[in-house]
């Protein structure tokens, strides 16, 4: 379980990177294995940045994925370390559809 974690955590991470390259609204991905966080590029109004991070954090719970929002500019994500990489492919994909757009 240990290794195969670390295996995905590095796809994990490396997804993320590449859904950062394309998006407009990620400042950079924090983390190590299964947890990260993705950090959102912002302007100098505190109560828009929260309200963007409440509404994503909703809309990616509302498609399956568990996530906890900082209350701040980022979301963290763990995947559980005994996920397929089916399902850990079909969550990147629900985060990619959200933040690429």
């Amino acid at each position: 379980l240990i290794e195969r974690s670390f295996e995905l955590g590095e796809y994990f991470h490396q997804e993320l990177q590449n859904i950062k390259l394309k998006s407009s609204v990620i400042e950079n991905i924090f983390g190590k294995g299964m947890i990260a966080a993705i950090h959102f590029k912002f302007s100098e109004d505190l109560e828009k940045n929260i309200r963007y991070v409440n509404n994503l954090a909703t809309d990616l719970m509302s498609q399956g994925l568990l996530v906890v929002k900082t209350g701040r500019s980022s979301i963290k994500l763990g995947p559980p370390l005994s996920i397929t990489k089916i399902d850990l492919d079909k969550g990147l994909k629900i985060i990619s559809s959200l933040l690429c757009q």
